[in-house]
């Protein structure tokens, strides 16, 4: 779970709280929190989430790197991050929180495609959290298609090879070259 800085205190407080209420219906749940590595709001971070969740046992509050983190998961809650695109690479159920109407119109305008082709959920409301929560938590097979929907909508729209440099230095020589035969 790793809230956006665009967060203030109060919907930060509302973020963990409805992240607290989603979880505490399920069993064997902890939750890890990615707080930034910035000490700015690390200490008022940590005091929502203390105050947001009544068995702060469960809760894990970590500076680590996302890379580490996301082999320690089965179900990634974000706002709207880059953070997403990388859980989705390494093939984990993604939850979107579109809480506010400034994130709705944000995550819908970048991520309505991948939730079109389940590959991802969108919470827009606390209620909508805790219901895709508890099924991911209950219904392994859910987790299952929405990791093979990602893998899918990954591999059909994005090129992940690690020769972009190739192709971007291709395409810069190409444009160039177009545009001095024109001059």
């Amino acid at each position: 779970i790793r809230p956006h800085p665009i967060y203030d205190s109060y919907s930060a407080a509302d973020y963990f709280t409805s992240i607290a209420a989603a979880v505490k219906r399920l069993e064997r749940v902890q939750v890890i929190i990615k707080v930034r590595p910035e000490r700015a709001g690390r200490a008022l971070s940590r005091s929502i989430i203390n105050s947001a969740f009544s068995n702060p046992t469960n809760v894990v509050v970590r500076s680590s790197s996302l890379a580490e983190l996301l082999t320690r998961v089965d179900v990634v809650v974000s706002g709207y991050s880059t953070a997403i695109l990388e859980a989705l690479q390494c093939g984990l159920p993604v939850i979107i929180l579109a809480f506010s109407p400034v994130e709705a119109l944000m995550v819908d305008f970048h991520f309505a495609r991948y939730r079109d082709a389940g590959a991802v959920i969108i919470a827009y409301t606390a209620q909508e959290l805790a219901d895709a929560l508890s099924e991911l938590a209950t219904h392994p097979e859910r987790r299952n298609t929405l990791r093979a929907a990602a893998q899918a909508f990954l591999s059909r729209n994005f090129c992940f090879d690690g020769h972009a440099y190739e192709r971007l230095a291709s395409l810069i020589t190409e444009l160039t070259r177009n545009d001095m035969m024109r001059t």
